[in-house]
Parts: structure tokens; C-alpha cells; sequence
């Protein structure tokens, strides 16, 4: 006897994926980040969006709040009162710990996604390969030379390299995953190693 071995359709409603955007006196490019993210079309999970400002002192801290009026069921800002990372701590490290989402992805505060399908197709990834720990994207760096935007793919030895990443110890010892392309399973995340 064959048994069908098809999973499911995944429920939306079990599945959630944390966003971490880290932020730092960026006022006026934190739209941007913020845009690109709330842009996904994301049939396959529910969305939750952890804006963490390290201590800005500009006006970091009050585009945060007009996005928490505007989304409050999406965004969720975290405020240091004290520059954590000049301190040497990670800024993420006590909200990822106190996440209870399946799978965490992260946009730092000067970045933006251009592909809005980009969760999803991740999340596709990681429900048709249980074993995977980590899904990354490419990307392009951009510049501005004389105010015209440029954008910069990365060289095929980098992506290469990206490519040999197999374990925590691997992206310690140098990588070339950008943190800003990376979707992680929750339950891989190991904070001893973080710590």
C-alpha cells in the first residue's frame, strides 16, 4: 500500500516570523527599511516586526512611534535607554531571547528589501527542508556617487563563499551572509554561542 505522503497546506495562523530591524539615528532612512518590510506578501505565516533603537539621538525614536500608531498589531518597538553595542552588547540579543516566533529574519535600520516576496519564498524553503537552519538571499550593495544611486551585485567568489556556510562555527569564522538577508529557524539559534 502507497500512502500519500503530501503535507499540508501550512496554517498561517501557527506559523510567525519575527522581524528584527536594529536601528541607530537613522531618521531619515529608517522609512525605507520600514516600508520594504511591511510590503511582503506573506501567504504562509503571520508577521511580527521588533524595531529596537539603540539609543538614537536623533528623531530615531519618533518615526519608530508613528509606525507603532499606524501598525500597532505589526510593529513593536524596544528602546535602550543606553547605547548597548558601544558597551559591547548586542542590541537584539534580549528581544530575540524573549521571541516566541518559528523563524526570525532581520533588516538592519539602513537597509531594504527589494523583493516584497522575499519571507516568503524563504519560508517556503525552510518547510520543504526541515533540516535547514539558515536561508539567505543575495543582495546588492548601494552607493551614491554625485546623487545618483547605484546599485553593486556581490562578486561570484563571495557568493561562494556564502555558500560553504554550514554551522555557527562557520559564520564565526568569516562569512559573507549579510545579516540583512537572512531568515533563521528560531529553534537553531544557539544563545550560548551568542552570549
Amino acid at each position: 500500500m502507497i500512502q500519500n505522503r503530501l503535507k499540508s497546506e501550512p496554517d498561517k495562523n501557527n506559523i510567525e516570523i519575527a522581524v528584527i530591524v536594529l536601528t541607530y539615528n537613522q531618521e531619515t532612512i529608517l522609512h525605507e527599511c520600514l516600508e520594504s518590510i511591511l510590503s511582503q506578501k506573506i501567504d504562509s505565516a503571520k508577521l511580527k516586526i521588533y524595531v529596537i533603537d539603540d539609543a538614537s539621538t536623533d528623531e530615531t525614536k519618533f518615526v519608530i512611534e508613528k509606525y507603532q500608531r499606524k501598525y500597532p498589531q505589526l510593529i513593536f518597538p524596544v528602546f535602550h535607554e543606553t547605547n548597548q553595542y558601544q558597551i559591547g552588547n548586542a542590541p537584539e540579543l534580549s528581544t530575540l531571547k524573549s521571541i516566541t516566533s518559528s523563524y526570525v529574519a532581520f533588516c538592519d535600520g539602513d537597509d531594504y528589501w527589494i523583493d516584497e516576496l522575499k519571507l516568503e519564498k524563504q519560508i517556503q524553503k525552510f518547510l520543504q527542508d526541515e533540516s535547514l537552519s539558515i536561508v539567505h538571499t543575495d543582495y546588492f550593495f548601494g552607493t551614491s556617487i554625485n546623487s545618483i544611486f547605484h546599485l553593486q551585485a556581490r562578486n561570484e567568489r563571495d557568493k561562494q563563499k556564502a555558500k560553504r556556510i554550514k554551522n555557527s562555527f562557520d559564520l564565526i569564522q568569516g562569512n559573507d551572509i549579510k545579516k540583512s538577508t537572512a531568515m533563521f529557524r528560531a529553534s537553531a539559534l544557539d544563545f550560548g554561542l551568542l552570549d
